[in-house]
């Protein structure tokens, strides 16, 4: 793709400000003070393959926070992908949903093989970063609860 048309994809690309909020947290890191998350969007593909979440890092603290702190503390990818930490629990059935692994056993989640200049490693002090992650979760499954590594669950947020 020419550099010109990527920076018109760039520029007419919704921003994290039009996004709708469906749920937020704030942190529990102590150095993460004053940052907040809301969870856009939680969304069942048509043919109920995946479930894609959309989540928005504002970050009001004082200190920088990368997507490698919100790496999966139980399963190793080999992808070693950062941004793959959140996992999405039923409550109802006791399940417990990690990110969606490829048949590479990557995660299909923001940060998976990325590159510096086409992704935000780091949100700064005042900044915002919309990440996203997928999800295998079967049809009976109409609400979960989302884990983040640093920040309070976020419970009841429905699967559209």
């Amino acid at each position: 793709m020419p550099s010109a048309h990527a920076q018109d994809s760039i520029e007419t690309a919704p921003s994290s400000e039009s996004l709708p909020s469906i749920g937020s947290t704030t942190a529990t890191h102590s150095a993460w003070e004053g940052a907040r998350i809301e969870i856009n969007e939680l969304k069942r593909s048509a043919t109920g393959q995946y479930t894609s979440l959309v989540w928005t890092l504002y970050n009001n603290s004082k200190t920088e926070i990368w997507l490698h702190e919100f790496k999966n503390s139980v399963y190793s990818y080999p992808s070693g992908a950062s941004g793959n930490g959140l996992v999405l629990i039923d409550e109802e059935r006791g399940i417990r949903f990690n990110t969606y692994i490829d048949s590479e056993k990557g995660c299909l989640c923001a940060g998976a093989d990325h590159t510096v200049a086409s992704f935000v490693l780091r949100t700064d002090p005042g900044g915002r970063s919309t990440y996203w992650a997928s999800y295998q979760i079967p049809e009976e499954t109409k609400k979960v609860t989302i884990e983040i590594p640093g920040f309070h669950p976020v419970k009841d947020v429905p699967i559209s």
